[in-house]
């Protein structure tokens, strides 16, 4: 069995305090402790509907009329320290025209993982080792173009509200999953009801 990566490390909540690095498969020694992940407030059914009900007021911040879309990155220690919802980029005149019409729409809208992602990098904020609160009206998981940039970041947990997920989205869905599967990121669902 060839030696873990330091994200592949990450991902299991290990922090790797000293290392020595073999170029060709990793580190081969490492002293590591456990991460402080699994000991927060996101582990507890009741703070994942706390942050779940954030995420779903922030959702209502969108102009979209056809989804709402907030999410909210929290910390490994509890605290919120990014938001987005689906919506224009700053700047950008969000006037309901241009929501109205689906194609427009589509050029200019951010998906609210994107926006939240895009709100941490704005604010100088890693996402690494950071759970992602989605909330949709859709209550669909993330779209592949939203888990990439997930994973990219560093996001060790997906919680969203889940539905039943429409035909027309099922192959896209069920692919997105495999994928954070594969790359390690946790993917949950909390229930508001």
């Amino acid at each position: 069995m060839s030696p873990k990566t330091s994200d592949q490390l990450w991902h299991e909540g290990v922090h790797v305090n000293s290392k020595e690095y073999d170029f060709h498969g990793g580190f081969t020694s490492y002293e590591v402790e456990l991460s402080p992940i699994y000991n927060h407030k996101w582990d507890d059914p009741k703070w994942q509907r706390r942050y779940m009900n954030v995420a779903k007021e922030i959702a209502s911040w969108s102009k979209d009329p056809s989804t709402k879309v907030g999410v909210v990155a929290v910390s490994p220690d509890g605290k919120i320290i990014a938001q987005g919802y689906n919506g224009f980029p700053r700047g950008i005149r969000d006037e309901q025209e241009r929501y109205d019409e689906r194609e427009l729409k589509y050029k200019y809208i951010n998906h609210g993982e994107e926006s939240c992602i895009y709100d941490a990098c704005y604010h100088g904020v890693s996402l690494r080792g950071a759970s992602i609160f989605i909330y949709s009206t859709t209550g669909i998981p993330p779209c592949n173009r939203c888990s990439r940039g997930m994973i990219q970041c560093g996001i060790v947990n997906i919680f969203y509200n889940r539905e039943d997920v429409p035909e027309r989205w099922e192959e896209e869905c069920a692919f997105s999953l495999d994928m954070l599967e594969e790359a390690g990121v946790k993917v949950l669902t909390v229930d508001l009801s």
